[in-house]
């Protein structure tokens, strides 16, 4: 779980560093939207395989 939380804080810093490079507030508010609508089109779509997935594959 530490190493986890370790690699989700600098995947965070990363993002931040990324979005912060624009100085337009509005910029960085759209960037910010992209990278989540991103990240949670990703994690559905690997949500819906397991779905399908027979038991034996997932583990």
């Amino acid at each position: 779980m530490y190493k986890q939380t370790e690699r989700l804080k600098k995947q965070l810093v990363e993002i931040t560093d990324a979005v912060n490079a624009f100085r337009s507030e509005a910029v960085q508010i759209i960037v910010a939207d992209r990278i989540l609508e991103h990240l949670n089109t990703d994690n559905r779509d690997r949500n819906d395989r397991h779905i399908f997935m027979p038991k034996s594959d997932m583990y």
